[in-house]
């Protein structure tokens, strides 16, 4: 099990992001402070989504 858990936490630690995203949405009051948090969220989803294919890439292309 563990040594599942070192092949994804990536994808787990992305699926993780992406459900605080959501509930994010969910919860959303129209303020300002709730927008820039809603903006820096998706922008750090976006980033860590990018880090997490490269990772995968990088893993694939080394096997």
């Amino acid at each position: 099990m563990m040594k599942l858990f070192n092949r994804y936490w990536h994808w787990v630690l992305l699926a993780v992001l992406g459900l605080n995203l959501v509930v994010g949405f969910m919860t959303f009051e129209s303020t300002r402070l709730s927008l820039v948090a809603l903006v820096f969220g998706g922008i750090g989803f976006l980033a860590f989504f990018v880090l997490s294919v490269l990772v995968e890439k990088k893993r694939k292309k080394s096997e």
